[in-house]
């Protein structure tokens, strides 16, 4: 699966709409949720 960032960060957000998230949190969260294909990506 390609990972479209653009998609998977909308959908994180509205899933969580009071919380006040850095990018440097969702990037984390990226990370430890889709670690094979950050992976691939580097």
């Amino acid at each position: 699966m390609a990972l479209n960032l653009a998609k998977l960060v909308l959908g994180y957000l509205k899933e969580r709409p009071d919380e006040k998230l850095t990018a440097r949190q969702i990037a984390e969260w990226i990370f430890a949720t889709f670690p094979d294909e950050c992976q691939a990506k580097k």
